[in-house]
């Protein structure tokens, strides 16, 4: 919350908005990772008041030629980006007796002078940043490498040769070329750092494809599964042997069954076992939350209208077929047609052709599920869903 209220300045709708170290905040949302060794990390977005989307920058600058919005953003960039170490060499504190991520930032003291602060301020920053910020290449850079003769190149784009001089946009495509001054040094905003004291990234999204990317990103990082393949193959080896108590107790299923239960309990096992670490466990626990967002939403249950979707063009497929052959066979009368519906009456129907109680195999997909939910006077009604709401709401809701 004192992120969110201090250092981004987000205020609900009814409080004034304030400015933060990013500008007025509009919105964010942020999903709690687990890395492979368990440590916790947030992926956020962070939507700006009053910015434009990055169609309405390209227009801007490619279309309307306005140099001075160009000039405007690349310093905004500028200011809120850092991509060195600050004042690098320019303190010697001496050896340290602990990480600078281990320990608080510099506090003002009333008996010490404004340039006495700020030069600790400055040192403790260059620490943080030199700590938490500078890469150093390791085997993990370069696991995706496909050996000689592909240049050995580290997979997060970091590398020594890597500079430019300052943040520029091609006035011609819209392309914005982000500074850097340190090819070894993740993009950081150093207020943001200073205060949350952790290793972190930051960029700014100027782009439809810079967009989809990190949305791509991070829906795929809360969706991803967390299980690892070892487990998930104790886990199916745990289903099929369990399957195979059982089968040898029930001679009597037929292949069939067997292998849609084999599906069924490989599935369930998949599911219920979870690699969850400790960091996780303990953060459930505190009720800390695994996602932060600014807005309320309702969740919309996706797969009951692709269902909808696709049953109805199925349906029209279907229609299309039977028109089709209906045009193609005309009037053409096939007399093994009337032994075949004799054939089949028979078994179904009485003498008189009405419904003699005969087994009829039903398609289930026929027929709507309908929830029901208990009423206070007693017994039930059935409750609406979320697909024959937007069919049949009125036009009072469009909004």
């Amino acid at each position: 919350e004192v992120f969110f209220t201090h250092l981004l300045g987000y205020r609900r709708s009814n409080e004034q908005p304030v400015e933060s170290v990013l500008g007025s905040v509009k919105g964010y949302y942020g999903c709690v990772e687990a890395q492979g060794r368990g440590t916790l990390h947030c992926h956020m977005l962070v939507w700006l008041d009053g910015a434009l989307d990055p169609q309405e920058i390209k227009d801007r600058i490619v279309d309307q030629h306005d140099s001075a919005f160009s000039e405007r953003l690349c310093a905004y960039v500028d200011d809120i980006i850092s991509s060195e170490v600050p004042y690098s060499g320019a303190f010697d504190e001496g050896p340290l007796s602990s990480h600078p991520c281990a320990v608080r930032s510099v506090r003002r003291d009333p008996t010490q002078s404004a340039v006495e602060y700020e030069r600790k301020r400055k040192a403790d920053l260059s620490l943080l940043a030199s700590a938490c910020q500078r890469h150093s290449h390791s085997s993990t850079c370069y696991k995706y490498w496909p050996g000689e003769p592909h240049p050995k190149e580290c997979r997060f784009g970091l590398s020594e040769t890597n500079h430019i001089d300052r943040t520029t946009i091609d006035a011609q495509t819209g392309e914005i070329e982000f500074k850097v001054s340190d090819g070894l040094v993740n993009n950081f905003c150093e207020h943001i750092l200073e205060a949350i004291r952790c290793n972190m990234d930051v960029r700014f999204i100027g782009s439809g494809v810079s967009a989809k990317a990190v949305l791509y990103y991070i829906t795929d990082y809360i969706t991803k599964s967390q299980l690892k393949m070892h487990t998930a193959y104790v886990a199916l080896q745990a289903a099929v042997t369990k399957l195979e108590e059982e089968v040898s107790e029930r001679n009597e299923m037929d292949f069939e069954k067997k292998a849609k239960l084999m599906l069924i309990k490989c599935a369930n096992a998949l599911l219920a076992k979870q690699e969850t670490s400790a960091p996780q466990v303990a953060s459930s626990l505190m009720e800390y939350g695994d996602h932060y967002t600014s807005h309320s939403f309702k969740s919309l249950y996706w797969t009951s209208f692709e269902h909808f979707v696709n049953k109805h063009i199925e349906e029209e497929v279907v229609d299309a077929e039977r028109d089709e052959t209906e045009i193609e066979i005309g009037d053409v009368h096939d007399e093994s047609a009337d032994d075949d519906n004799e054939s089949v009456c028979s078994e179904s129907c009485d003498e008189d052709g009405e419904d003699g109680g005969g087994y009829k195999e039903v398609d289930d997909e026929s027929f709507d599920v309908v929830i029901v939910e208990p009423v206070e006077q007693g017994g039930i009604r059935a409750k609406g869903n979320q697909v024959m709401d937007y069919i049949y709401r009125g036009d009072l809701f469009n909004n």
